[in-house]
């Protein structure tokens, strides 16, 4: 056995109790206060099964002598529930069945017969008797491999069930804290009637999140509409080619094809992707090459081409052999 201190007022014991009549003499003692114990503990936490399955359940005996201490060992934790003690039952982590050491624990407690025990400690009670069931399997059995004895794990994965543990302890724990406030425990619990749903909501905030949902749908935003500041200090391509002595690279339909305004943006990034892939043209706009009169240029558009893995006169004759054959149907 041993007992250790935390944080000046906690007290951590750990009991030995291999067996099921083990554990029921445990138990006992803690209820009676027997064992150093001049206060019953706010949580005890119980797990047994795996020696119980290899050294008493040899005979058709054994069996019958077993569930009998299974049913005293459920009788013991509902007594210590009505005085107010939280317990928690630990089902036996997973059986590594290849790593045990020898051949009677193959046979014995392989991972097939655990749970056949496990279904047993559930059948007769003990997991209905608990406060909280902690299931071993479900953090051990995508780490079965690491059980270097067959039973025993690497503390790192103890530490998801202590984890699953604490979790558990704003309720677990909460009879006992009710207690020493001076509450009336469990029947104070029975009278405790949840907040309806809904109680703690607000409109105003509710209607804000939907005005900010909506803009980002309508406004092509995901911002909130704080994206349209960028085009105040930033010029598109197209409005610095305007203002050049050279107009005609890009055409007054494709001045806005560049812009930065979020909801003009939107056609930069799908019309090339429409076209490659001879999807209907976005608002009628369409995307040439070069300057208009065709004799030099390598815009924008043959960039965006490029990277999509095309060139803008493959897709310009897909598109236009795609729209014919569209016009004769």
């Amino acid at each position: 056995d041993i007992t250790k201190t935390f944080f000046g007022d906690v007290t951590l014991e750990y009991k030995w109790a291999p067996l099921a009549v083990d554990e029921i003499s445990k138990l006992r003692d803690l209820r009676y206060g027997e064992g150093g114990s001049s206060a019953p503990p706010d949580l005890v936490v119980v797990g047994g099964g795996v020696w119980d399955r290899l050294h008493v359940w040899a005979t058709d005996e054994d069996h019958e002598s077993h569930k009998s201490n299974i049913k005293k060992l459920a009788s013991e934790l509902v007594e210590l529930r009505s005085r107010l003690v939280s317990t928690v039952w630990f089902t036996p982590t997973t059986i590594n069945t290849r790593a045990l050491n020898n051949q009677e624990k193959r046979t014995q407690m392989n991972e097939e017969g655990m749970e056949e025990m496990r279904v047993l400690y559930a059948e007769l009670g003990v997991e209905n008797a608990a406060s909280f069931v902690l299931d071993g399997p479900t953090f051990t059995m995508d780490r079965v491999k690491e059980s270097y004895d067959g039973v025993n794990y690497p503390p790192d994965v103890y530490d998801a069930g202590a984890q699953i543990l604490a979790n558990a302890f704003d309720w677990l724990l909460l009879d006992s804290v009710t207690l020493a406030s001076g509450g009336g425990g469990e029947s104070d619990s029975q009278d405790f009637t949840p907040p309806r749903p809904g109680i703690m909501s607000n409109p105003f905030l509710g209607m804000m999140m939907l005005c900010f949902a909506l803009i980002g749908l309508f406004f092509f935003d995901g911002y909130f509409g704080f994206s349209y500041l960028a085009s105040l200090f930033v010029r598109s391509a197209a409005a610095a080619a305007a203002t050049t002595d050279d107009p005609g690279y890009y055409t007054g339909e494709q001045h806005g094809l560049f812009s930065l305004m979020p909801n003009e943006s939107y056609e930069e990034a799908f019309v090339p992707l429409h076209q490659k892939l001879k999807l209907p043209t976005i608002s009628g706009l369409s995307m040439m090459g070069g300057r208009n009169d065709g004799t030099y240029g390598y815009g924008m558009q043959d960039e965006i081409f490029s990277l999509l893995g095309g060139s803008v006169s493959n897709v310009s004759e897909k598109s236009g052999s795609a729209e014919e054959s569209y016009r004769q149907r």
